[in-house]
């Protein structure tokens, strides 16, 4: 796998950060999280938790094509996230150097992936029964070249909940119904590689039982792609 590895890359430096990504990444699946976890219902079906350790091994021993493939379909198209990748292969119109991304997701149990600690994925009624919630979240964003040196990306973003009401849910009304966004910034790109800017956003959050609030954030980063 090392040896795949350095060939997918260009450089020493390259392939040893390839290679330390690629193996940090599977101990992820050795962690104490994981493995504490995994203690209680393994205890009752050990096998069911196989192929969470075995799936990401086989991954990379045996299907390494296709994870150089979505590196270099990554790189060509700048990403640095999986919802990035998506955006680019199934949500991009292309303007000239510029271009335009979309995306949107409808779902089930969606909360944790539309957001960090968004929505609640299910709840348990008032008969003890386990359900989920419906949620949506929709993106669309510009990116405007200044200069091969200076860029912009303009986007706007908005997700919302499908929550039972009080009588289904005693904690119904603590619950967030919705989230919308707006993002403004400025990077500049002085070397291929790096990339230094600051983005303004503003942020909506609506509760179920009606409260809301809103924040504004200045921040400034600095990135350099390996």
């Amino acid at each position: 796998m090392l040896t795949a590895m350095q060939k997918a890359a260009g450089s020493p430096v390259v392939h040893f950060f390839v290679a330390l990504s690629l193996c940090l990444s599977l101990a992820v699946y050795c962690s104490s999280w994981t493995f504490y976890g995994a203690v209680g219902s393994a205890t009752e079906s050990p096998w069911s938790h196989a192929p969470i350790y075995l799936g990401p091994i086989f991954l990379y021993v045996f299907a390494w094509p296709v994870i150089r493939r979505l590196l270099a379909v990554g790189a060509r198209h700048r990403v640095t996230s999986i919802a990035d990748y998506i955006g680019a292969r199934y949500g991009k119109w292309q303007l000239g150097q510029d271009d335009f991304r979309f995306m949107f997701n409808y779902g089930s149990a969606l909360g944790r992936y539309l957001g960090l600690n968004t929505y609640n994925d299910g709840f348990i009624d008032v008969d003890g029964d386990t359900d989920t919630i419906d949620q949506w979240g929709a993106f669309a964003a510009y990116q405007h070249y200044w200069t091969p040196q200076w860029r912009s990306t303009f986007s706007v973003s908005a997700s919302g909940a499908d929550n039972p009401s009080s009588t289904e849910y005693v904690s119904a009304e603590n619950l967030a119904k919705s989230y919308q966004s707006v993002h403004a910034n400025l990077n500049w790109l002085p070397a291929p590689r790096l990339q230094m800017g600051g983005e303004l956003i503003y942020g909506y959050k609506e509760m179920e039982d009606g409260r809301e609030g809103s924040l504004s954030r200045l921040q400034f980063a600095v990135k350099y792609a390996l």
